[in-house]
C-alpha cells in the first residue's frame, strides 16, 4: 500500500513523499473489522476523525482532496462522478470547486447519497460538504484553494503520518532487543 500510494501520489503531481517502510498489519487480519468508519453526520465528526488518525486540521483538509484522485464508479465504491475536471492530479482546483459551485443533493443509481453542482457534471461526497459547514474547515478550504504549495505541503505530512501510523521505527526495536539480551 505505501509503495503504490506514494507512486499514486507522485503521478498526481505531489512532490516531497518520502518512501517509508511503513507499517506492518496483523498477518491474520486481526483489527481489519475497526477499519470501518461511522458515517459522519456533522462537521465535528469529521474533525474528530481526522485528529483521530493523528492529523491537523490542516492535514486531514489537505487529505480530503486525495479523496477525489480520479473518477468515483458506483460499481466500485457506490459513487459516481468527480469532484474536478482533472481527476488525475491534486491541485488546488478540488478546493476552489467546493467553495463555488453549489451543491444539491444526488443519489447514485444504486441509491448513495452524495451531492452534485448545479447544472454540472461534477460530484462530491457528504464529508467534502461538511468542510463548509465549519469556520475553521472553511477557511482551510478557502487556504487551499489559492495556495497549493501549502496544500501539497500539509497532503505530504499527513500521507507520512498514515504511512507510519503504529509502525515502530527501527530504533526503537533495535533498543528493545539490546535491552532483552543484556544480562
Amino acid at each position: 500500500i505505501v509503495i503504490a500510494g506514494s507512486a499514486a501520489a507522485a503521478d498526481s503531481g505531489v512532490s516531497g513523499i518520502t518512501l517509508t517502510a511503513g507499517r506492518t498489519d496483523a498477518a491474520d487480519g486481526s483489527g481489519s473489522e475497526d477499519l470501518k468508519s461511522a458515517p459522519l453526520k456533522t462537521s465535528g465528526d469529521l474533525k474528530r476523525r481526522m485528529q483521530s488518525m493523528g492529523l491537523t486540521l490542516e492535514e486531514g483538509t489537505a487529505l480530503m482532496a486525495a479523496g477525489h484522485l480520479g473518477v468515483r464508479q458506483v460499481s466500485r465504491d457506490g459513487y459516481t462522478g468527480s469532484a474536478t475536471t482533472n481527476p488525475g492530479k491534486l491541485t488546488d482546483e478540488y478546493f476552489r470547486i467546493l467553495l463555488k459551485e453549489k451543491w444539491e443533493p444526488f443519489t447514485a443509481w444504486n441509491g448513495q447519497a452524495q451531492y452534485k453542482a448545479a447544472g454540472k457534471d461534477l460530484y462530491v461526497l457528504s464529508d467534502d460538504v461538511l468542510l463548509l459547514k465549519d469556520n475553521t474547515l472553511k477557511k482551510l478550504v478557502t487556504l487551499f484553494s489559492t495556495n497549493e504549495v501549502r496544500l501539497q505541503s500539509a497532503f505530504v505530512s499527513a500521507w507520512g503520518k498514515l504511512m507510519d501510523a503504529g509502525r515502530q521505527h527501527p530504533a526503537t526495536i533495535s533498543a528493545q532487543y539490546v535491552t532483552a539480551s543484556s544480562p
